[in-house]
């Protein structure tokens, strides 16, 4: 999560109400799943109902594939 929403990162002076609710870590879910014995997939998603004071907000923020041998983030898709 703080690779995708750094907690020292503040939403500009002039945000939305929902640029500020998507700068919030509790406003998101995870998913994660094993695309195999080394590597997990985790998706954050925005949480259903949150962020959505102006009309449609995008559910899907990223998915991360993360080497659990090493820790290390492998790839990422925005």
């Amino acid at each position: 999560m703080d690779d995708m929403l750094p907690r020292d990162v503040k939403p500009p002076r002039d945000a939305t109400p929902d640029d500020v609710c998507l700068h919030r870590h509790d406003s998101y879910d995870v998913e994660a799943a094993p695309l195999s014995d080394e590597v997990v997939l985790v998706r954050f998603l925005v949480k259903e109902g949150a962020c959505r004071s102006e009309g449609a907000t995008a559910t899907e923020a990223a998915t991360y594939a993360i080497d659990i041998r090493g820790w290390r983030i492998l790839a990422v898709q925005r």
